[in-house]
């Protein structure tokens, strides 16, 4: 196992987002990292006490170069939306952030590259066990745009720096950077309802499966890969454990009567005729890589319910 040794100066992207501000916030308590974040505005709450601030643009190759020069290791989060509509201009830009990372990367002579990745790569083969093996066949924009970056990834395999695509089933927990991307995804949107009311809503029949993995393992995840550079190449970064949506919104509701004393009915769609999505994570590399996840699903949970009152006000 080779292990980084401290103080080291690790480059984040995507600092201020909704992996990278819990990502931050966990690094920068640590006596044996330092911190350049880089975004692409200046965050609307000071990140300034957790490290260095660099705003700038990835897609251009002089700016990537002097964010990277005298970094040790570089954690590359900064993605487009994950409702992006037009697929050219996201792999454009996934690809641009990526070779220019890359290239300033090798010349500064950076140890490490961690590259977070997402399980929409798979898209239409995302369906029985998944593991590194199984074919790609993204749909969205979003998900072809991380399998554009992981091929550029590929390019520079077995060479330096080492380099570890995480793809990242469906995390959830609250951001500590004000983002609204927890808000936009399901398990913040069914907080959200029950901070506001006794009716947990679902858009689906509720009978679709996902791999919720908390922001906490994510991190940790992400945190172990920074410091162990034995393991390169992709990696499935899940909890190993499919629930469907009602299930998810099964726990929702109980942890919510626990914060809110009252009682919540989970409304599904009736109309709603399609198949379900049913899958589960292999999760053995991550796991033989020596990163166990956790799976504190209800601290997680109760984090956002949290934020959602907080929200609320």
């Amino acid at each position: 196992m080779a292990v980084i040794r401290g103080p080291k100066l690790i480059l984040v992207t995507g600092a201020a987002g909704h992996i990278g501000s819990r990502l931050v916030e966990q690094l920068s308590r640590r006596e044996d990292m330092k911190l350049r974040l880089v975004v692409r505005r200046r965050p609307d709450i000071d990140v300034s006490t957790r490290g260095d601030v660099v705003v700038g643009d990835l897609t251009d190759a002089e700016f990537c170069v002097r964010a990277v020069t005298g970094c040790d290791a570089i954690v590359h989060l900064a993605s487009v939306p994950s409702d992006a509509s037009d697929a050219s201009t996201a792999i454009s830009v996934h690809e641009a952030m990526a070779r220019n990372l890359l290239a300033a990367a090798v010349q500064a002579r950076v140890s490490r590259f961690v590259h977070v990745s997402t399980v929409h790569v798979f898209g239409k083969s995302l369906h029985g066990t998944i593991n590194e093996a199984t074919r790609p066949e993204p749909i969205s924009p979003y998900g072809r745009a991380h399998l554009a970056a992981e091929q550029v990834l590929d390019a520079f395999a077995g060479e330096h720096p080492s380099i570890v695509s995480l793809r990242c089933a469906n995390g959830f927990g609250a951001s500590t950077a004000g983002s609204d991307t927890a808000w936009s995804l399901v398990t913040g949107d069914l907080c959200l309802q029950a901070a506001r009311g006794s009716v947990l809503r679902l858009s689906t029949h509720g009978r679709h499966q996902r791999d919720f993995i908390t922001l906490t393992d994510i991190v940790g995840a992400i945190t172990h890969f920074v410091l162990d550079h034995s393991t390169q190449g992709l990696v499935l970064l899940g909890s190993g454990n499919s629930v469907t949506l009602r299930e998810f919104a099964e726990t929702v509701a109980l942890r919510a009567q626990h914060a809110f004393g009252r009682s919540y009915d989970i409304e599904v769609r009736s109309d709603d005729v399609a198949p379900p999505v049913e899958y589960s994570l292999d999760v053995r590399r991550l796991r033989d890589s020596g990163f166990v996840p956790k799976n504190d699903v209800n601290s997680e949970i109760d984090g956002l319910l949290r934020a959602a009152t907080t929200r609320c006000m």
